[in-house]
């Protein structure tokens, strides 16, 4: 929560200058209800009492907090408030579902219950908090949670980035192609499959001590070049995978050249067109291009 914030009665009161950090970034941990009032609004002081003993009740596993509409009206119009009492329901930083009106404390609570993750999610937030600190608890979460939930997509991405870590290829490609299946976000399963592609090339490239010397030896062994760059790159070195492929690229006038521009190009789509390295060197490459 942000240093300003404020509770009242279980209550989280937020502004617009705590929005952020008070409810976007906190319902990363837990669902955060917000509740749009404003002082003059009578069914908001019909609602404000149950909300308040909802609070206490799902303290801990749901955030309920209050923003006063009159105090920040630029906040309400810029996320569409047009009647009061109106209750948003943040979770993971996103608007997932939101309610209008004055509602009983059963349908609150059955609203409530139904924003709180399954036991499936709550096993993979456990395995993803293990980190690399204990991989193999962590998969055996990620696989209890899919067991639970066959279709849980962020158990399987959790489970294929870990495997990936592991050089289990074959495992990886079997779990992207079930989330390709799914209709899995694209961007995520496609920056796994890149990532795969690279160790893939790079577990086949040879021995990184042994290339090193050889570039050494005969700066213009572009093959082993190449197989260096693929190879720092598995281990995110990516600046200086770039930097021989683009030596590659100055230097070959051959097969070579081509290789190591889809290379590089290829690493561009891994890192993202907005990453701060894509941007540096998409004009390089331009440069030694031409």
């Amino acid at each position: 929560m942000a240093d300003k914030s404020q509770v009242v009665m279980d209550v989280l009161i937020v502004r617009a200058d705590t929005f952020q950090a008070d409810v976007i970034d906190l319902s990363h941990r837990n669902p955060v209800v917000v509740d749009f009032w404003a002082p003059w609004c009578q069914p908001c002081r019909m609602l404000a009492p149950i909300l308040e003993k909802l609070a206490k009740e799902y303290a801990g596993r749901l955030v309920i907090a209050k923003l006063n509409t009159e105090e920040n009206l630029e906040l309400a119009a810029a996320l569409g408030i047009s009647a009061i009492p109106t209750l948003m329901a943040f979770s993971k930083g996103k608007l997932v579902d939101y309610r209008v009106g004055v509602l009983s404390e059963d349908s609150l609570r059955q609203w409530f219950d139904s924003l709180l993750p399954d036991e499936s999610e709550k096993l993979v937030a456990r395995g993803k908090a293990l980190g690399q600190a204990d991989p193999a608890r962590a998969e055996q979460l990620f696989r209890h949670a899919l067991e639970i939930s066959p279709r849980n997509q962020e158990a399987m991405l959790a489970l294929a980035e870990l495997a990936l870590k592991q050089g289990r290829f074959e495992e990886v490609d079997q779990l992207l192609n079930q989330l390709s299946d799914l209709g899995a976000p694209g961007s995520k399963v496609e920056n796994l499959r890149a990532q795969l592609l690279l160790m893939k090339e790079a577990a086949g490239g040879g021995n990184r001590s042994a290339l090193e010397a050889a570039v050494r030896q005969s700066p213009r062994d572009h093959d082993a070049k190449l197989r260096l760059a693929k190879l720092l790159a598995a281990e995110k070195q990516y600046r200086e995978a770039i930097d021989l492929s683009l030596d590659i690229i100055s230097h070959d006038r051959g097969e070579y050249k081509e290789k190591a521009r889809e290379f590089v190009v290829q690493l561009f789509h891994l890192l993202g067109m907005e990453h701060p390295l894509t941007h540096e060197y998409q004009r390089k490459l331009t440069t030694v291009l031409f």
